[in-house]
């Protein structure tokens, strides 16, 4: 099984006289098998904000997990149409290697 997470979203306060204008969409796919083993591939994608359309924008109080999943579908397409299979790849990829270490994300103290 696949899932797409939205994990977080960047925004602009206000672009081109609307508010609170998604930018930038952060994201895991997840695949998880019969077993319960779980790939994941984690990425980020920023959305063409040319073709913006006022008319058809979204508020952002209004907008669904699956609104910004099919953005990020479409986005990721429009680079290379077979972008989110590969991804989709990436995660079965994933579980069928198998990793049991546990991993954690963070940067130097020190930094």
């Amino acid at each position: 099984m696949i899932n797409w997470k939205i994990t977080n979203l960047e925004y602009y306060n206000e672009y081109q006289g609307l508010s609170n204008v998604v930018k930038t969409i952060h994201y895991i796919v997840e695949a998880t098998d019969a077993d319960n083993n779980i790939g994941q591939c984690v990425g980020s994608q920023q959305l063409d904000l040319t073709q913006l359309n006022a008319k058809l924008f979204t508020e952002f109080e209004s907008i669904t997990e699956d609104n910004v999943i099919s953005w990020l579908k479409d986005s990721l397409n429009a680079t290379d149409p077979s972008s989110v299979e590969t991804l989709e790849g990436f995660a079965l990829q994933g579980v069928v290697i198998g990793n049991t270490e546990e991993t954690n994300v963070g940067l130097p103290s020190n930094w």
